[in-house]
Order: structure tokens, then sequence, then C-alpha cells
């Protein structure tokens, strides 16, 4: 059995959480800024419903958006990023530039 330690250990496996907060992360942020591009192209319309009708709206386009678009989009990056292992490295030095470098290549 190979410790926690061993060097043959694969790092994604060794943080098998990993994959599951990238995603998360990226989908949160995600969405935030579909929702405030909502509220910032239509926001003035969106006033004069019912508080039930804006949540219906917003959460309809969100859902639409995030699962037909963003989301098979994220899992291909997390995917690539997790599979190359430069994720690792990256989160670990905390270098943030260098992720969106490689998200947009």
């Amino acid at each position: 059995m190979r410790s926690r330690s061993d060097p043959s250990r694969p790092k994604a496996a060794a943080r098998p959480y990993l994959p599951r907060l990238m995603m998360t992360l990226l989908a949160w942020a995600a969405a935030f800024g579909i929702v405030m591009a909502l509220f910032a192209l239509g926001g003035e319309r969106l006033e004069s419903l019912p508080l039930a009708a804006q949540v219906l709206v917003i959460t309809g386009v969100l859902v639409a958006v995030m699962s037909n678009l963003v989301v098979p989009q994220l899992s291909a990056l997390v995917e690539r990023l997790l599979g190359s292992g430069i994720a690792l490295a990256i989160l670990a030095e905390g270098d943030v530039a260098e992720l969106r470098r490689i998200a947009a290549a």
C-alpha cells in the first residue's frame, strides 16, 4: 500500500476534492457574472415585475445558460487543467494570472 507521500501517487488522486472544488468555484463565478449581466442589461424592466416573476426570469435564464453553455466548457477546462497537473502547481503557488492564461488557450 502506498503512503500519502509516495511520489508515484498521482497528484490529482492525492486531492480527490480538487476537481469538485474547482468546478464549484468556477460555476459560482460564472453564475455571478450571468446574474450581474442580467441585472445590468434588464434590471429596469425586471423592477416592474413582482419579486416571484423576477426570480423566475433570472433563474430560468441562469439555468439555461449554465447547463447548455457554461458547464460543458467548465468541465472541459477543469479536465484539461487537472489532467496536465498544471492546475495543482498553479493553485499551490497562487498564480491566478497563469491559470487565466492557460484557460484562454
